[in-house]
């Protein structure tokens, strides 16, 4: 909630000055003046608008909504994982292909505009990969800061660092009971003891009874006599850490990172439909409700991926995905005799947003979603054939929509 108080901030901020800057950045441009003072000769059709903002509000809540009700129900029956799998595939299509042609591709055009200042147009052209490129680094630092930072106050109070060598701590038969040593020290009298390999953590399997007795031992089976964890190897609190909690904590941050530059992206994408008139209107509207469906659908499933124990990033993500883009509507609605989309602020705004944007949803959807849900996924590895088959068709399927739609919106 944060997060979006401070875009929606920094968006009116921006959205002001556009409009207070526009004869100052007329008087600016190299380009042609009349080009760059907007286009308002078409007629106003404001029933049009308004009835957009209510079209918007149940697209968007439909697509979010479905996953959820089909999840919450059970309604695919024994079919649930493959159906729950099929569409994360497809919403990671989804968000893959709006990162690259619903907003990398449209910030080079708004940052290499006629109507900006040679900086941008001639003098460099780059600028919408450079801000890209910093989207993906910063969501990289970010959730790095974000998953060290809930590590260390997870972590329960007391505990001591963790031991560096990961092997096993073994009891020596000789000596004091209470003594214990990593295998990496083990000295070559130890090694006579058990094994070959135990100095370097590898037991023989043919080194007598004491030796097999520490081979078969799993780790934290005090009761074997030859085996005992490392004092510092508090490995009930590691495990969660690194395995199965630390995987859904980085679902998580993915989830914030992905509703952060999506919900950033819709607010413009409704102020474009807010201010548009006579056929772009139409065809816009079509395009973005379809747009808005698929991306509310990828959402969701990314948000049920997550597994969530509390109900308010669900209720959170429902309703500020879907007022989002209809706010944007209305702002341009009533800003639109006013709004002038090629004013110097207003070209940069949109341009830099969307970059950072696409950095931000591009890094998501490969990082933390089909790195970690395809790749290097055991349960994917271990699938039949036409599983991976049936994955990689609806993840292509995906991409192929938001694609199709990319012509229109």
């Amino acid at each position: 909630m944060h997060s979006a108080r401070v875009f929606s901030a920094v968006a009116m901020g921006a959205l002001i000055g556009a409009v207070r800057g526009q004869d100052t950045d007329a008087a600016k441009t190299e380009s042609d003046p009349d080009s760059c003072s907007g286009d308002f000769s078409l007629p106003r059709e404001p029933e049009l608008h308004i009835a957009a903002i209510f079209i918007q509000v149940a697209i968007s809540l439909s697509g979010t909504l479905i996953p959820i009700i089909l999840h919450r129900f059970n309604l695919a029956g024994r079919s649930s994982t493959f159906v729950f799998d099929s569409i994360r595939n497809f919403g990671t299509g989804i968000i893959l292909s709006t990162g690259i042609i619903h907003l990398l591709l449209p910030a080079y055009d708004f940052l290499t505009n006629p109507c900006l200042p040679s900086l941008w147009t001639t003098e460099y052209v780059s600028f919408a990969g450079v801000f890209a490129l910093a989207g993906m680094l910063l969501t990289q630092i970010v959730q790095t800061l974000a998953l060290s930072f809930m590590q260390s106050i997870k972590s329960p109070n007391g505990l001591p660092p963790r031991s560096t060598d990961d092997t096993p701590a073994l009891l020596l038969p000789d000596g004091d009971p209470n003594e214990t040593k990593p295998a990496s020290s083990l000295t070559a009298t130890d090694e006579k003891t058990f094994g070959k390999g135990a100095s370097t953590g590898t037991i023989s399997s043919t080194s007598g009874e004491t030796a097999a007795a520490v081979a078969e031992a799993a780790p934290g089976d005090h009761s074997n006599p030859y085996l005992c964890q490392d004092p510092h190897d508090h490995s009930y609190w590691h495990e969660a850490v690194s395995g199965e909690g630390s995987t859904l904590l980085k679902k998580q941050m993915s989830f914030y990172l992905l509703e952060t530059g999506i919900a950033s992206h819709s607010f413009f994408v409704g102020l474009l439909l807010g201010t548009a008139r006579g056929t772009e209107f139409r065809a816009l509207l079509v395009a973005l409700a379809f747009h808005q469906f698929f991306e509310g659908m990828a959402l969701s499933a990314t948000l049920l991926d997550a597994k969530f124990k509390s109900k308010t990033p669900t209720i959170v993500m429902v309703l500020l995905y879907t007022v989002i883009t209809p706010l944007g509507v209305a702002v341009g609605v009533a800003m639109s005799d006013l709004y002038n989309p090629n004013s110097i602020t207003a070209l940069l705004t949109q341009g830099i947003i969307d970059s950072l944007s696409s950095g931000i949803l591009i890094y998501d959807s490969l990082v933390n979603l089909l790195h970690v849900n395809i790749t290097t996924n055991p349960a994917f590895l271990a699938a039949p054939v036409w599983k991976k088959i049936a994955a990689y068709m609806f993840l292509f399927a995906g991409t192929a929509v938001m694609a199709f739609i990319g012509k229109y919106a």
